[in-house]
């Protein structure tokens, strides 16, 4: 696997991460919404039981991205000083022949 490839999925993976943190909070105010509507109402107990476990899972779950996306661009980083130091290897054993 090359390099490039594995920062872009890091790169993927952090941008998901933003995109689920927007996501939730626009069903959450919507949910809040819902509740505000209709206060006291078996709906309104729902509506703002979801958003809580909206907004927890949706935490959860964008520390995990962030997490593979960090490990992900920390791999690509550390897989291109390997490539480089073989390379330099290479060409010093070349050299030294």
């Amino acid at each position: 696997m090359e390099p490039q490839v594995l920062a872009e999925a890091g790169r993927s993976l952090i941008a998901e991460r933003s995109a689920l943190a927007d996501a939730a909070a626009e069903v959450t105010r919507a949910l809040g919404t819902v509740a505000a509507a209709l206060p006291g109402s078996r709906t309104a107990t729902a509506a703002d039981h979801a958003a809580a476990l909206l907004a927890s899972e949706a935490r959860a779950t964008a520390v995990d991205l962030g997490h593979l996306g960090r490990a992900l661009t920390t791999a690509a980083r550390e897989y291109g000083e390997v490539e480089r130091s073989i390379v330099t290897g290479i060409e010093r054993s070349g050299r030294a022949a």
